[in-house]
């Protein structure tokens, strides 16, 4: 059992690999549009802010901005200190939702992105060391590290958690019996503000509305 899922694994990787290079091939001769369907599944996929920016970048090259606001924000929330998600939405003029990331500024560095790790490696090996050895200059050293790090780490992890949604197509923001409240741009941010209703995702828009919309038109 344990090889053949293995082999199902390795297929679906090879599978995967092919539509990408395909979505890549048909992106650099020019048709975007048709590259990205691929490319979102490929993000939907992995999951990673790399595969959701290069989603956005071909959404926005494709001219359809609401999917390519969708697939930045999804990376930015993935990697709130990444530069490549942030600059790409501004390049495009998306007023998106402000990052716990965004308001801590430079006190989340140290502990946002690949450097948080050896800063957090470090602290736990400190923290072993002083416990074996009973070493208080340890725990200070530790504690002192933390300080740092800890602001930018949760920050991030409550980036990820972050509510907001785009919406990624035109649609309408409906009652509770499914009708017509007001329309929703391509590119609006709304935030999830509830329990689902009828199949249907409950939000509020940034005017304080609250409303129901199709899932399918929210990333």
């Amino acid at each position: 059992p344990m090889r053949s899922l293995a082999l199902w694994l390795l297929c679906a990787v090879i599978l995967m690999a092919g539509d990408t290079a395909a979505a890549r091939d048909a992106w650099a001769q020019g048709r975007p549009g048709e590259a990205l369907p691929l490319l979102i599944n490929d993000a939907q996929q992995r999951g990673t802010w790399q595969a959701w920016t290069d989603a956005g970048l071909c959404a926005a090259d494709a001219e359809d901005h609401g999917e390519a606001v969708a697939a930045l924000w999804t990376a930015r929330r993935l990697a709130p200190a990444a530069a490549e998600p942030a600059a790409a939405l501004a390049a495009l003029g998306a007023v998106t939702p402000v990052l716990w990331t965004d308001r801590l500024g430079p006190v989340a560095w140290a502990g946002s992105g690949w450097w948080a790790i050896p800063l957090l490696a470090a602290a736990g090996a400190l923290a072993g060391w002083a416990i074996a050895r009973r070493e208080p200059r340890a725990g200070l050293a530790v504690a002192a590290i933390l300080a740092v790090a800890l602001p930018g780490v949760v920050a991030g992890w409550r980036d990820r958690l972050d509510p907001h949604r785009i919406v990624r197509t035109p649609t309408q923001l409906l009652d509770a019996t499914g009708a017509a409240v007001a329309p929703l741009a391509a590119g609006t941010p709304v935030r999830l503000a509830g329990d689902p209703w009828a199949g249907r995702s409950a939000v509020r828009t940034e005017d304080g509305r609250i409303g129901f919309v199709d899932p399918a038109d929210l990333r």
